[in-house]
């Protein structure tokens, strides 16, 4: 996709998102606070907001158990959760099958356990369980090791396949020009190299972080497989609308979408959160009344 067509998309796919924003909103402020303001872009530090109109916590404890309760039954820290089974049932029958698959559990749930895989997961039960969906990235650096991301709601955004997970992936990212700095080194646009070398670290701009299909990709065996990407990920600056960066790849889909509970008619979640909003806001509201 060129860079105008991703900032393009992305400008339509907020405003789909707008109307669910008033709901997510409300569970910023009263489930997940201090996980971004949906109506208020922060352009830098100064421009955060630590103020809270809480006056009773119960739905904030009450997500931060589930998430925790979750996180320690479905996949636990310290317990070997994973395991892996082969299509064929003979071959689960076989001993030296099996011994293969034992060995192949064993590192995948070492690399798991190597990774900050516990720590993003964490953030995603979290994020289902007030916002009725999560993001997650699967990635690996130079040496191999797996890198998870949740991202924040209030930045993604997501274009839906058949199978209910994104097909296209959209991050805003509001970074400083030190950290644009830091990503791309000499390869960022000339403005941004400008301001930066005049130590305007602090400024911030838009950067979109998009993942898609590879439309070209064709599924081979052999060694031209290993030359093709299924999935391309790029940079764009948004402001001039241009690539940033170079362009790469994944071999498998690299962004999860999990929901809660799915809405025939819509592709977002519906959360726990969202089902018990009316009850959250009368208890703020006989709190603040009873203070």
């Amino acid at each position: 996709m060129k860079a105008s067509e991703v900032c393009d998309r992305l400008d339509s796919l907020s405003s789909e998102r707008s109307s669910m924003e008033v709901l997510y909103d409300l569970i910023e402020q009263y489930v997940k606070p201090f996980s971004g303001e949906f109506y208020t872009k922060t352009e830098g530090e100064n421009s955060v907001n630590w103020e809270t109109d809480i006056f009773d916590a119960t739905a904030i404890s009450a997500a931060s158990e589930l998430g925790a309760s979750i996180h320690g039954s479905l996949t636990p820290p310290l317990v070997k959760w994973l395991s892996i089974k082969f299509n064929k049932e003979e071959l689960n029958e076989d001993q030296d099958s099996i011994e293969w698959l034992e060995r192949a559990t064993d590192l995948c749930y070492l690399a798991l356990q190597e990774s900050d895989f516990h720590l993003e997961i964490n953030k995603a039960y979290r994020d289902l369980v007030s916002y009725g969906m999560a993001f997650i990235t699967e990635e690996s650096d130079d040496t191999g090791d797996l890198n998870f991301t949740t991202s924040p709601i209030k930045s993604s955004y997501f274009e839906e396949g058949e199978d209910g997970q994104p097909i296209r992936y959209y991050r805003l990212l509001n970074w400083n020009l030190s950290k644009i700095y830091d990503k791309f080194g000499d390869d960022c646009p000339a403005d941004i190299l400008k301001r930066y070398t005049e130590g305007k670290v602090t400024e911030q701009e838009e950067v979109i972080f998009c993942i898609y299909k590879n439309p070209d990709f064709v599924a081979m065996p052999g060694e031209v497989q290993a030359k093709q990407r299924e999935w391309i990920y790029k940079y764009v600056y948004k402001r001039l609308k241009t690539d940033i960066g170079e362009v790469g790849g994944y071999y498998e889909r690299p962004v999860f979408a999990p929901k809660w509970l799915e809405n025939a008619d819509s592709k977002f979640g519906v959360s726990p959160a969202m089902i018990a909003m009316p009850s959250i806001l009368r208890a703020n509201s006989a709190k603040r009344m009873e203070l």
